[in-house]
């Protein structure tokens, strides 16, 4: 196989693709030419169903890789790096060999061994490398902030200064007649969430309980889109302001407070490798005495002697809240 056309984003993936179909069926080691005429090499097990890529380098030294529990080495020596990974990991061998195709057309006049390392290097830790923050709770926090960010249009610096990552429900704004809690999911149109205590959402005679749903998708392989760190830089310069106006300077003390090392350094920062994309999409519904929310927080769903300390609730079953916009203001 060999790539006869122009190379641009769409062909490279097509063309990859293909190739590891290609793996697939063939089912031995070939060289990927279309990268290197030297130094890369795939094949496919169908025993295992596992691909293998082993990498002649010979650079004399050991290449420092962090790879997913998934993946295995055969071997990483000074000279030969063998890695095996699984057929469900297909699209990140893609990703990789596409990032290597975009490396040598930015680079022309570099060496493959050279330009090769690095990216694996770099490949390896977006997938295998341990974040600082476990993903769901990062997703939490972006449809959090997020929120409260929302709230600021009806509840000015109440809703920072109220929020909570450590209370029962994320935001209480009790003197106002509100608290409010918020889940981030991937589809809001299948709006199943996670309540983490069965108390968590209930009624409440003098308070507005409200539940926010958060759509947010998160990928490892657009690199377009903002990790985490990079998320909240955006919001401060976009949504506060900049860190110097009064409202940017108390979000980022809320950061401060709720988020643990928060603010990373430049190395902290690239540990994170989990991307966001937020589409502004979101519902808001409201805890009715009596609804499904309710009775799980007083139990009256529940066998005697039976407990749960969690459970999943379709969010459409709630009743949703009025004109949120004109809410918010």
């Amino acid at each position: 196989m060999i790539l006869t056309i122009t190379p641009n984003n769409e062909n490279i993936q097509k063309f990859n693709a293909d190739f590891l179909e290609h793996l697939i069926s063939f089912g031995e080691w070939s060289p990927a030419a279309h990268l290197s005429a030297y130094g890369l090499f795939l094949k496919y097990n169908t025993n295992t169903n596992r691909f293998h890529l082993k990498f002649d380098h010979q650079y004399n030294k050991v290449l420092q890789l962090s790879i997913s529990q998934y993946y295995s080495f055969i071997e990483n020596s000074s000279s030969i790096c063998h890695i095996t990974l699984p057929l469900s990991s297909k699209n990140e061998l893609l990703f990789l060999l596409c990032e290597a195709n975009q490396m040598i057309e930015d680079n022309p006049e570099s060496m493959f061994i050279l330009l090769f390392g690095n990216l694996l290097i770099r490949v390896c830790k977006i997938f295998g490398g341990a974040e600082p923050i476990p993903l769901d709770e990062q997703k939490g926090i972006v449809g959090e902030i997020v929120t409260i960010t929302m709230l600021t249009k009806r509840f000015n610096e109440e809703s920072l200064s109220n929020w909570s990552r450590s209370g029962l429900v994320d935001v209480e704004i009790h003197h106002l007649g509100y608290d409010m809690e918020v889940k981030t999911i991937s589809d809001i149109s299948n709006p199943v969430v996670n309540v983490s205590f069965a108390n968590q959402l209930q009624y409440k005679d003098s308070i507005i309980s409200l539940l926010f749903v958060v759509e947010c998708k998160s990928t490892k392989i657009d690199l377009s889109l903002p990790t985490l760190p990079e998320f909240i830089d955006q919001m401060i310069t976009n949504d506060y302001g900049g860190s110097e106006t009064e409202l940017g300077s108390k979000f980022i003390q809320c950061l401060e407070k709720e988020i643990e090392g928060y603010p990373w350094n430049e190395t902290e920062k690239r540990r994170f490798t989990s991307r966001f994309d937020y589409s502004n999409l979101f519902s808001v519904y409201k805890i009715s005495e009596g609804d499904s929310a309710d009775q799980m927080a007083i139990g009256n769903t529940l066998p005697n002697g039976v407990a749960l300390s969690k459970y999943k609730l379709d969010a459409n079953v709630l009743d949703a809240f009025e004109d949120v916009d004109e809410w918010l203001g």
